[in-house]
């Protein structure tokens, strides 16, 4: 019986030991971002053309929107855009991931950068942690319906679709960037009124090495601009619906080492003069 009661005593203080010795892990404290004075993207953009230069806030301030591109699809990266009813703006953060498309989001805008980077106004050094509260998820945003010849640096990081579009010929069969050596590229929509603009895409894009598709149709993109000069940012391959017949483009491919004269679309055509044999030549 003594033995019995002894080690059922040693037991006990071996569980006794295990138990003062278990660590518990503190519940990391929740960020408790106050409630702010609101402004919009419009405000947002005419307090920093006001001001000009890089404005570090120091205010109790907040912005609400919809995030309409994130990093998913490798387009870009630590990089998000988010559009209200007044307009759009870039969000630069210090670390990727945790914000997507159709998050609903309050943007605690106090320790934040509010500046333009070749032209484009954005809000840097944003935290997802410390700056941004979601709201709701998997909301919708509608694109703009816009055709080529409107779409202008006034645009800027705004969500839109354009309808009855191709890629020039000469870039069918092309792939959208260089995947392998990781290198952008652009690429050139063309509508039947003979209005271009520039797609660009990085070679990290999760559809850099996809060929450029060959019919005609419509594509969802974000605006951006490099300094003015508009260029398009795709979300997702998915978004490119081009398999109607393609349209006579401005546009076309020709190989001058082949030869002929009609090859690659090229029609001849007498203007002026006595009629003339066109001759194709290797004369420099």
């Amino acid at each position: 019986k003594r033995y019995i009661l002894n080690s059922t005593f040693v037991l006990a203080l071996g569980v006794l030991a295990l138990s003062s010795c278990k660590k518990e892990y503190d519940t990391p404290p929740l960020e408790e971002i106050p409630e702010t004075d609101v402004m919009t993207i419009d405000e947002l953009r005419t307090w920093q053309e006001t001001e000009g230069g890089v404005i570090s806030i120091q205010e109790e301030l907040s912005v609400y929107g919809i995030i309409t591109m994130d990093e998913t699809d490798g387009n870009v990266y630590k990089n998000i855009y988010m559009q209200d009813h007044t307009g759009a703006v870039n969000v630069r953060m210090l670390s990727g991931g945790g914000v997507y498309q159709g998050d609903s989001v309050r943007i605690y805008l106090k320790g934040t950068i509010l500046s333009k980077y070749n032209g484009v106004l954005q809000i840097d050094s944003v935290d997802v942690d410390k700056n941004i509260i979601k709201q709701s998820t998997n909301n919708t945003f509608a694109p703009e319906d816009i055709s080529i010849d409107l779409i202008t640096a006034l645009k800027e990081s705004e969500l839109i679709r354009i309808n009855d579009v191709q890629f020039i010929k000469p870039e069918v069969g092309q792939t959208f960037a260089d995947g392998e050596e990781l290198i952008s590229l652009d690429r050139i929509l063309e509508d039947a009124d003979g209005n271009t603009i520039k797609v660009r895409t990085s070679g990290y894009a999760a559809f850099a090495d996809q060929l450029i598709p060959e019919g005609s149709g419509s594509i969802v993109c974000i605006v951006s601009h490099f300094n003015g000069e508009v260029q398009l940012l795709i979300r997702s391959f998915s978004e490119i619906a081009m398999t109607s017949d393609r349209f006579s483009g401005l546009l076309i491919a020709k190989d001058f080492d082949d030869g002929e004269i009609t090859t690659g679309d090229w029609i001849t055509y007498q203007v002026a003069g006595p009629e003339i044999k066109w001759e194709t030549s290797s004369a420099g």
